[in-house]
């Protein structure tokens, strides 16, 4: 919890001391093996994440619509169109993303089964 200055210079020295390792006869393929089991650890708690925060944002929207909805009746019903709204936009940002994602990278089948398997 202290102590950054040191954590940095040995983050960079550690960076640094990546650029003199050989990448044969082993350390291609270690490296390989371990960068696809961090990739999919990575993307596995960055969804988690994502959740998580759509989660919190959604029960703290409820529940500022709740208390508003005390205060004065119907005047709860902004929080609970925000939350549509902003689902709305979301859908479709993600929906422009997918036809950017055809128009800029499906030049070949197996990107074209990559982006479909994930739009599925």
């Amino acid at each position: 919890r202290e102590a950054w200055p040191a954590k940095y210079i040995l983050f960079l020295f550690l960076v640094l001391g990546m650029c003199f390792v050989p990448n044969d006869p082993l350390f291609l393929s270690v490296h390989l093996n371990l960068a696809r089991i961090g990739g999919v650890v990575f993307i596995l708690f960055q969804q988690i994440v994502f959740v998580d925060i759509a989660m919190n944002w959604n029960d703290g929207w409820v529940e500022k619509s709740n208390k508003a909805e005390e205060e004065e009746t119907g005047s709860g019903k902004k929080w609970l169109y925000a939350i549509l709204v902003s689902a709305a936009f979301l859908f479709i940002v993600s929906f422009i993303g997918w036809i950017l994602l055809y128009v800029y990278f499906a030049n070949c089948p197996t990107n074209t089964a990559f982006i479909t398997i994930t739009m599925v």
